[in-house]
């Protein structure tokens, strides 16, 4: 599962600096947005953000560590499982400003939907790469609408 990820010379450090450079303009926008807040709530924000930042750098180069077609072999599982967790949020889902689409779980809450975004688009690259057509024809597009539609009607 391990030990074939991306190899130094082929990362791509354009990507990252791209990607950082978002997050800092995005704190300094937080830092401004939410500095008089701060003071009167005795929150920082921006400090929340950025611990947040550093934690989902872990799960990240777990991942970056792994061979991308392990993490496509689990693609159909991790599909059914986010939408049996959306099945579940419209049965037991906790509503919160007029929206039902939380699960509590021992006092964590969280949106299957964000989880159901990333599954979706993983399943939708198992199944275009298991194809390998090169011209597709509007039959051949009704198994990726489905793959979306799911998720989206639920």
């Amino acid at each position: 599962m391990f030990g074939r990820g991306i190899k130094f010379k082929d990362f791509d450090f354009v990507l990252l600096l791209a990607t950082l450079v978002i997050f800092g303009m995005g704190l300094f926008v937080l830092y401004s947005a939410s500095f008089e807040k701060a003071n009167v709530l005795e929150k920082n924000f921006t400090l929340s953000q950025t611990i947040w930042m550093a934690i989902a750098l872990i799960p990240f180069l777990v991942i970056l560590s792994m061979n991308y077609i392990n993490i496509l072999n689990i693609a159909i599982v991790l599909y059914v499982i986010n939408v049996l967790m959306l099945i579940v949020v419209l049965v037991l889902g906790k509503a919160f400003y007029g929206a039902q689409r939380w699960i509590s779980i021992g006092g964590f809450t969280f949106q299957p939907s964000e989880f159901a975004k990333l599954s979706t688009i993983l399943m939708l690259s198992y199944y275009m790469g298991e194809r390998k057509l090169r011209n597709y024809h509007i039959r051949e597009l009704f198994m990726p609408v489905c793959i979306v539609g799911v998720p989206m009607l639920l």
